[in-house]
């Protein structure tokens, strides 16, 4: 759904998931009720502040791992 830009098609996968979803809605909601009750055990304020923490931090391993090392980047000579 993401890149499509097929308007029938994407108008028949949100109908589809309209039409099987409701008897979802109360597990669902449980389960966010827990997720969330979790997270302010460990200090969070939800599972949302929660997450972002954790990919805040997985970001910055992937930036730190693009980086050459300190002795090996390019320099200019000018």
């Amino acid at each position: 759904m993401a890149g499509s830009r097929d308007e029938k098609r994407l108008r028949e996968v949100w109908e589809g998931w309209h039409t099987i979803s409701p008897p979802m809605r109360k597990d669902y909601a449980r389960f966010v009720e827990l997720s969330n009750k979790g997270a302010k055990e460990l200090g969070f304020a939800d599972t949302g502040a929660m997450w972002r923490v954790k990919l805040r931090h997985a970001a910055r391993r992937v930036l730190e791992g693009a980086r050459p090392p300190v002795g090996r980047r390019c320099s200019r000579s000018t």
